[in-house]
Order: C-alpha cells, then structure tokens, then sequence
C-alpha cells in the first residue's frame, strides 16, 4: 500500500514541478536554473536518505532495458571465456485439481504471465498478470531463483508472499502460487508444453 501511495506521490511531484518550469522558462529563466539545480539537489539527498523507495522503479527500468537490449542484440556481444550451457533440466508442474499443465524452464530468465513474449504463459487464470514473475538461472552456482515482477495478486513460495524484484532461491519440490494456480517446481521428467 506505501509503495503505491509513493508512486502516486512521484507522479503529482513530476507533474506539478512541471508546471513550475514551465511558468518559470516563461517569466524569469534564471529562477528556472535555480528551481532545476534546488530539484537535482533535492532528489540525490533524498534518494540517499530512501534508496528502498526508488529500487523498484530503477529494477524495473532496468529489466526493461536488458529486454530490449536482448531483442535487439539477441545475445552477441555477451561473450564470456568461462561459457557454460544451459541445459533445461526443471519444470513447473501444476497441483490445481483438474489441471494437468507442465511448463518447462527452459532459458535462463524464464518470464511467466499471460502476455505474448512470456515464456510460460498461464491463460487459464485472469488472477495471473501480464508479466507476472521470473525464474533466473546462474550458470555459475547452478542455482534458480524466483522474483516477483510488481504483480498484483502476488507470487508466493511456499506461505509466503515474495517482495517484488527480489529474488529467492528455488529449491527443487518448492512450492509456487502464481495468482491462484498452485506448481511444484521440480526435475524434469517427461514431455511438457511450453
């Protein structure tokens, strides 16, 4: 509930300040430098004082980024004399009475959620969001791990509800809620749908 009232709070701030510079590049520009350099200061003392209120939006900015970045670049220029291949070797097999669906985890940053350019796209429930979450793999710990992208319904391991963007390791048998379907996250065994 903070965090929202925050982000409303940053969008009245923005457009308010707006409206002052743009009345002060009208009326007296040299009072527009000294409004400008009196916000600069203000936001690096206060994002010293609060950097948890800011990490969410730079985190999502920045996943924003490596995602355009990837479609764009696809993966060259990522070269790495130590490269270790990822082999999909996990799935998420679903508890839900009535529903048998297996999704494989099959890249290194695994998106789930309803959208188009999701890995493992869950349909089925309109609790799920559109980018709901991720399974990040590290090639050098050989470790999953799961983070929650700022979903509304949440993503729960076990009981627990996850931060959004932080991230928690994935043990195999781990249980997932996305919205309100239920996974095991568990070896891979047989066929499954992507």
């Amino acid at each position: 509930m903070s965090e929202e009232r925050n982000h409303r709070l940053f969008k009245v701030f923005f457009i308010i300040n707006l409206f002052v510079i743009l009345a002060l590049l009208i009326l007296e520009p040299v009072f527009l430098i000294m409004w400008l350099l009196f916000l600069v200061l203000g936001c690096i003392l206060f994002s010293r004082k609060k950097p948890e209120i800011w990490r969410p939006e730079v985190q999502r900015y920045r996943n924003k980024w490596l995602l355009l970045k990837k479609r764009v670049f696809g993966d060259k220029g990522v070269e790495d004399s130590r490269k270790i291949s990822f082999v999909p070797d996990h799935e998420l097999i679903s508890v839900n009475a009535g529903q048998q669906m297996r999704y494989v985890v099959d890249s290194e940053n695994y998106l789930i959620g309803r959208a188009k350019q999701c890995n493992g796209r869950i349909l089925s429930s309109l609790t799920v969001g559109r980018e709901h979450c991720r399974i990040i793999f590290r090639k050098y710990s050989q470790e999953y791990y799961i983070e929650d992208l700022r979903s509304k319904n949440g993503t729960y391991l076990g009981t627990r509800r996850l931060e959004p963007f932080t991230q928690e390791m994935l043990l195999d048998n781990a249980e997932l809620t996305i919205g309100n379907c239920c996974f095991r996250f568990v070896k891979k065994t047989g066929s499954a749908v992507k």
